[in-house]
């Protein structure tokens, strides 16, 4: 009977008995452990800066195609003035006529020279023809926006990913922070309570004086003594002004007089 407790007490303890032949059941506990977000992979800066060296050097090119495209224009808008002109005089005005055909001639010739430019300047960089040229540079344009774009948006996502992660962490952390233990010795009865107590206590006890710690003591006033006192020193800085006053005019006169011939005073 005893060895039969003494089984029966290590299995209630915990202990695995022999003669049972159940298996154990596993007791998983949910992990409340947040995973860091995936982050999405930026794209390489170096990427990105020679994809921006293409499309500047392109850019430069276009500009300089503009320039002479413009310039084509109003070299061709001169000279179809000056043929309507030309068409407009009448031949008694051969002088006028004749001028007219020196200037359309030197234009049409300005209006060729900037052509051929203009055919010549994308083959200085490789390309053959304008419009290769213009094709290359809207593809290297929008190569180079996608790029930055794709890079806002990815930065865009992994912020608000990490913004999102810190507020569940901030969520977890309150959940999950301890409830401070209280002190042993704080009182456990209501604020109510404690405060009739005390005021019990203090029923009893007479009120005591309080002394201030620093007793005031009374300002005297001016005496009749100090009042004569003041009133004769400020008679006594007067009359000094006054003396030193007179005493600069005499000096001041006496100067004068040495100055004319006269005598002093």
């Amino acid at each position: 009977m005893m060895l039969q407790r003494r089984k029966e007490n290590r299995t209630e303890k915990g202990e695995v008995n022999p003669t049972d032949t159940r298996e154990p059941v596993s007791v998983q506990t949910p992990d409340r452990k947040l995973m860091a977000p995936e982050l999405e992979p930026l794209i390489d800066p170096a990427l990105i800066m020679s994809a921006q060296a293409e499309y500047m050097r392109l850019q430069a090119i276009q500009d300089r195609l503009n320039t002479l495209n413009k310039k084509a224009f109003a070299i061709e808008r001169d000279v179809m003035k000056l043929v309507t002109k030309f068409n407009k005089t009448s031949w008694l005005h051969w002088g006028q006529r004749k001028e007219l055909e020196k200037k359309i001639a030197v234009e049409q010739n300005r209006l060729n020279t900037t052509r051929d430019q203009i055919e010549l300047l994308p083959k200085q960089y490789g390309f053959n023809t304008v419009s290769e040229f213009v094709t290359a540079y809207k593809q290297a344009k929008l190569y180079y926006e996608s790029l930055l774009s794709q890079q806002e948006e990815r930065k865009a996502s992994n912020e608000r990913k990490l913004r999102e992660y810190e507020e569940q962490l901030k969520k977890e952390k309150v959940h999950t922070e301890p409830a401070k233990e209280t002190d042993r010795f704080e009182r456990t009865e209501s604020p109510s309570i404690m405060h009739s107590q005390e005021q019990a206590r203090n029923a009893d006890v007479p009120e005591r004086p309080v002394k201030p710690k620093h007793p005031v003591r009374p300002v005297a006033g001016p005496t009749r003594n100090t009042r004569k006192k003041s009133v004769l020193m400020r008679l006594h800085e007067k009359q000094e002004v006054v003396d030193e006053n007179a005493k600069r005019n005499r000096n001041n006169l006496n100067r004068t007089n040495h100055k004319r011939g006269g005598p002093e005073l």
